[in-house]
């Protein structure tokens, strides 16, 4: 049983959750987003929040059996460490998947027989005043992004950003439901849960329930709603304790991370009682004990 990691990196948090994100993606969301993008032999291809390049990745190796020729991806973010992991392990990913790999410094080639592919990594934030885009993109991707930026705005600058008909790919968008089992003591289990909600609709991001309103939103930035559908992350050693799979231990570990974060000192709940709170569920992780669900809504549109 591995014990509590000594530090917590956002960067290892965005590689652990990778098989929760892939396990959790709506499916027929995700085959129409990948069937809009093929009707174009090049694609131009922006994304926010681009993380460590695992949701790239994803979109790569989906277009490789499909008539797409050309992608030239663009992929921003704030961290530097994200896009330090993104830029090694691109072209490992490549070489793995029988591309000949270019390129240096921000910018990675992988050179196939059917699909080339121009990747530029950049560190920044994309919703800075000074940032301008380096072309018209024929899809916009951020993946749990939206929960933490102004909403209305942030989608208002993807409509001058975008070519006609652009789609828009927002999966994994949180949706108000965060839930543990087993359950250690009902009511402070709910005040905690909606402590850490209302910790999220502080600032001037999309809040708590970013999912559902996103649905609305896209069409007041005079987008069209194509699809949406649940993507729950579910977390869970399975039914013989057997063990989390893949990094999922970690990820569980971070989660709770964040939630201390947002809730510990609050005036609402004694300090000593969420400390109790914390230490259980942490002994519930090592020992396999723990199931984690979060509602998540997966959306796609078009310009």
């Amino acid at each position: 049983m591995s014990a509590e990691p000594d530090a917590y990196s956002y960067t290892r948090y965005l590689e652990a959750k990778r098989s929760v994100d892939e396990r959790a993606l709506h499916p027929r969301v995700w085959e129409r987003f990948i069937k809009g993008l093929e009707e174009r032999s090049t694609l131009r291809i922006f994304e926010m929040g681009g993380g460590v390049g695992s949701t790239a990745l994803r979109i790569i190796d989906a277009l490789q059996t499909r008539s797409v020729e050309t992608i030239e991806y663009e992929m921003m973010d704030l961290r530097p460490g994200n896009i330090d992991a993104a830029r090694q392990r691109l072209p490992d990913w490549g070489r793995e998947n029988g591309f000949d790999v270019y390129g240096a410094n921000d910018r990675v080639v992988l050179h196939g027989s059917e699909l080339d592919v121009s990747i530029l990594l950049r560190v920044g934030d994309a919703l800075a005043e000074d940032h301008k885009p380096t072309q018209a993109y024929d899809a916009i991707v951020a993946q749990a992004v939206l929960d933490i930026v102004p909403v209305a705005s942030t989608l208002s600058r993807f409509a001058a950003w975008s070519n006609e008909g652009a789609l828009w790919y927002f999966p994994i968008h949180f949706d108000g439901v965060t839930a543990f089992e087993p359950v250690l003591d009902s009511v402070l289990d709910a005040k905690i849960e909606r402590l850490y909600h209302e910790s999220m609709n502080d600032g001037e991001g999309g809040g708590a329930q970013t999912g559902r309103h996103l649905l609305q939103h896209i069409k007041d930035a005079g987008a069209r709603l194509v699809d949406a559908g649940g993507s729950d992350w579910i977390v869970s050693s399975g039914p013989n304790k057997e063990g989390y799979p893949h990094k999922e231990k970690y990820f569980l570990y971070h989660i709770l991370s964040f939630i201390n974060k947002e809730v510990k000192g609050r005036p609402e709940i004694q300090s000593s009682r969420f400390e109790e709170w914390l230490s259980a569920r942490k002994e519930q992780i090592r020992h396999g004990e723990l199931t984690f669900l979060a509602h998540n809504i997966d959306v796609l549109g078009a310009r």
